[in-house]
């Protein structure tokens, strides 16, 4: 029994998993995944056989060493310890071809000198000459690699890569690799619906290569007939030229190729079909399919995809695809009509057939309007690309009849990583389930980055009320219902005009590992002209001004319109779905793809249109970025807790109006301010004033610097019927109003955001830097048997030393999160601090 010898098979990076179920059906053992290739033990026989039938490999090496080296000196060493005596006589010509670098090889051009030292010494120590270098066609090739300071080393056994089959006349635009087609097709299980009979379709065949792979699988020829015809008299085989080459064994091989070819071509078992607009390309594909002897089995015509109906009698099979993605042959914009065209086609005249699109472009594939079910990653020389699959039913078209937006995905349409994520949202709601039954019609947060893959927070609003606004239209997701322009438009947007930054606007650095920063680190810009009026006037002393880079000067009346309400429209649950920007490890196109598995399982899990997702990110934001409104029209929403109504807006900022977090601290601040005097600094849009008011406090004030959100805090103090007169609304900043005022209060709310640059400010404020002096000054104002809480989402913050000296401090985080926040990290940290 002849022993087994260690191989390595390389492959296109992306194809190593395929290429080791191949190598195993070949009768490999052992196989070993790495990185652009598979290691592997066989017989010579096996290794033959490998070298014909292997339709994913580039080469197949008899691999003479595997080892760790540290310097061009141990790399050298190692070639010349090797026996090349045992493979090939000094009279053979040479070619080294390395690949690969490190800190001690940092051009591969070295490495390949370095070998070729070691093998001529090796040689010469043995009383030969020096062997002749050949880059054109050498007899041996000597294949190295060198990759996070492994070396392996070989024999090349196939001279040329084998993906060249032999049959391409010329490339045409843009042409696939043979063995990357080959891939493609075994992903989209062509081998086994061609065994069914199913039949194979390429809308836009180009040169013809899915056409041409896709029959040989389907006829079972070796795909490298035509090079055992043509090239092995020549030679060019380089495992002939070697000392270990069995004739025999090799001459058995090629017979049984020979024998598969024979059989295959007699029998045409399924039909396969091809269609190009453009003449010149069914040209190079009629002479490649000619070059291959494949013209009983393959069809070509003329067609433009808009206009391709598929004859109804053709057996239901499978579509595969690799239209044009942008990088080589166009922008992405003027390709979006054609992915569209392709799904329209799918629709028309492949229904419960399956299809594949192979791109580069993930936003394109979306386009086409139909859910894909499974997507890979495989590369096309450096692009990035995705194999998407469908299956063609009711279930994965994601616009219906009504309209955009309206379609309810179901869980049979989700893929797999979308049926994971829409079970732990269904756990959740089982958790919350006695909690959200006693609080009907609560907004609360149902997941928060509970599973790695899915770093987003999905919140969940009833809206009973809906209110004019900007923008009355609803958005709504494009054909395939994840286009997230309105989200990614704002993430990416890189500048904005001056003149539209927010007045307040306040920046707070996001930690990307931390979901739980800052709400308000993203206080968008507000409309400076108020959009609508109302006839009545504004109660005197609604709003208070102090302005800015002063200090406190005496109050000036600045009228704030009312918002009117309009009648009920489209009330009832909507989500609000947030991402967590991923750090820079992270591929954007899979972090953009979860995202769309994210708002799937929304669909699913809460059987609503799609249209009543909202998307956006978080991310650090800086200079006039961090102002911008979220782009796209947006309509504001009426939401109830614990019976007080806020106004919302899930798309026009990336907070939505209400921090939902501190829905414990709302209620905390109503059980103890009856007939008492309340303070909300930094108050936002004054959710905690209307718990305060509503709750029976003697009075309040509320401080903000922008003039947005106290107009937005007047239409809730107007929704729940609060007199302005008794609780007021001051634009000031908070430090220099603190420093100038000498009322006192019962209970005051602090919330400061963790860092502000507005520019009304003459300083910048950094809660962990300034809140001693923050706290300091605000006790001050803070009676003697008063409460002071005080919260932060500043992730990592710790409470002054000298605060704990100098008042009664206690951290109540825990008493402050509801059943919707208790898991995981807080997404706040919160003090009740009392003089003592």
């Amino acid at each position: 029994m002849v022993a087994n010898e260690n191989y390595m098979a390389t492959c296109p990076k992306g194809l190593e998993h395929v290429l080791a179920l191949e190598l195993t059906e070949l009768k490999a053992e052992g196989v070993q995944e790495s990185v652009a290739g598979c290691y592997f033990s066989a017989d010579l026989a096996t290794a033959y056989r490998i070298c014909l039938w292997s339709r994913l490999a580039n080469r197949v090496l008899l691999l003479l060493a595997r080892t760790r080296v540290d310097s061009d000196e141990s790399l050298y060493q190692t070639a010349f310890g090797l026996p090349w005596g045992d493979y090939f006589s000094p009279d053979k010509t040479l070619l080294i071809d390395f690949n690969g670098t490190s800190s001690f090889i940092r051009d591969s051009r070295f490495g390949a000198l370095r070998i070729k030292d070691a093998i001529n010494d090796h040689f010469v120590n043995a009383g030969h000459t020096r062997l002749t270098i050949d880059d054109e066609k050498p007899d041996v090739l000597v294949y190295a690699r060198l990759f996070n300071g492994r070396f392996s080393i070989g024999l090349d056994l196939v001279g040329e890569s084998l993906h060249k089959r032999g049959y391409r006349s010329s490339g045409g635009a843009a042409p696939l690799k043979e063995n990357l087609a080959a891939a493609i097709l075994n992903q989209s299980d062509w081998p086994a619906i061609a065994s069914e009979g199913g039949s194979f379709v390429d809308p836009m065949c180009g040169s013809g290569t899915l056409l041409i792979e896709a029959a040989l699988m389907a006829a079972n020829i070796p795909p490298t007939f035509l090079r055992t015809r043509g090239l092995v008299g020549n030679g060019l085989w380089t495992l002939t030229q070697l000392m270990t080459f069995n004739h025999d064994l090799w001459q058995a091989a090629l017979a049984q190729q020979e024998q598969a070819v024979s059989d295959s071509l007699e029998k045409r078992q399924c039909k396969i079909q091809g269609y190009d607009i453009n003449p010149r390309n069914l040209a190079l594909a009629q002479d490649n399919v000619a070059i291959a002897g494949l013209d009983e089995w393959i069809e070509l015509k003329q067609c433009d995809i808009a206009n391709l109906v598929l004859d109804e009698s053709l057996p239901k099979g499978l579509l595969v695809v690799n239209p044009p993605y942008g990088e080589r042959l166009g922008e992405v914009e003027a390709l979006m009509p054609v992915y569209r065209q392709l799904g329209d086609m799918l629709k028309r005249s492949c229904m419960d057939w399956q299809a594949t699109v192979f791109t580069g472009n993930l936003d394109l594939g979306w386009q086409t309007g139909l859910r894909s079910w499974r997507q890979n990653r495989l590369y096309n020389g450096s692009i990035e690309c995705q194999v998407q699959r469908y299956r063609v039913n009711a279930a994965s078209i994601v616009e219906d009849q009504s309209g955009r937006g309206k379609k309810v995905l179901t869980f049979e349409s989700l893929n797999e990583n979308a049926q994971m994520l829409a079970n732990r949202l269904r756990k959740n709601q089982k958790r919350l389930r006695k909690w959200l039954k006693a609080n009907e019609g609560i907004c609360y947060r149902l997941y928060d980055a509970d599973l790695p893959e899915y770093a987003v927070a999905i919140d969940c609003y009833t809206a009973v009320e809906r209110v004019a606004g900007e923008g009355e239209d609803v958005s709504s997701f494009e054909n395939d219902a994840f286009d997230t322009s309105s989200y990614d438009s704002a993430a990416n947007e890189s500048t904005a005009n001056e003149s539209t930054a927010q007045d307040d606007a306040t920046e707070e650095p996001l930690d990307d590992n931390n979901p739980y920063a800052s709400a308000r680190r993203f206080q968008q810009k507000a409309n400076k002209q108020n959009t609508v009026q109302n006839s009545r006037p504004a109660p005197k002393r609604a709003v208070k001004f102090v302005p800015p880079n002063r200090g406190f000067s005496p109050y000036k009346n600045v009228p704030m319109p009312l918002a009117p309400r309009i009648p009920i429209i489209e009330n009832g649950l909507y989500i609000h779905v947030q991402e967590y920007a991923p750090p820079a490890t992270i591929d954007p196109g899979m972090a953009h793809k979860r995202v769309k598995d994210a708002i799937a399982a929304v669909s699913c899990v809460f059987e609503i249109p799609l249209e009543r997702i909202y998307v956006k990110r978080r991310e650090r934001q800086r200079g006039a970025k961090q102002y911008q409104k979220q782009e796209g029209e947006a309509f504001d929403m009426v939401v109830k807790e614990q019976g007080h109504k806020f106004k919302v807006n899930l798309q026009r900022y990336l907070d939505t109006g209400i921090f939902l977090d501190h829905r414990d601290v709302r209620q905390r601040i109503a059980s103890e301010v009856k007939a008492k005097r309340f303070l909300n600094l930094y108050s936002y849009t004054s959710s905690a004033t209307v718990y305060a008011a509503k709750a029976g406090a003697a009075s309040s004030v509320s401080v903000d610097m922008s003039n947005s959100y106290l107009n937005w805090s007047r239409h809730n103090f107007e929704l729940n019927n609060i007199d302005l007169d008794s609780h007021q609304l001051v634009r000031a900043d908070c430090t220099e109003w603190l420093r100038h005022s000498h009322d006192m209060f019962d209970c005051i709310l602090l919330d400061p955001p963790s860092f502000s640059n507005s520019k009304k400010m003459d300083h910048t404020l950094d809660i962990s830097r300034d809140h001693g002096e923050l706290i300091t000054l605000t006790m001050a104002r803070l009676a003697e048997q008063g409460s002071l809480y005080f919260s932060t989402n500043k992730r990592g913050f710790s409470l002054d030393a000298s605060i704990d000296d100098s008042y009664d401090a206690k951290e109540i985080t825990r008493e402050t999160l509801g059943p919707d926040f208790e898991r995981g990290r807080p997404a706040h940290k919160c003090w009740i601090i009392r003089h003592r």
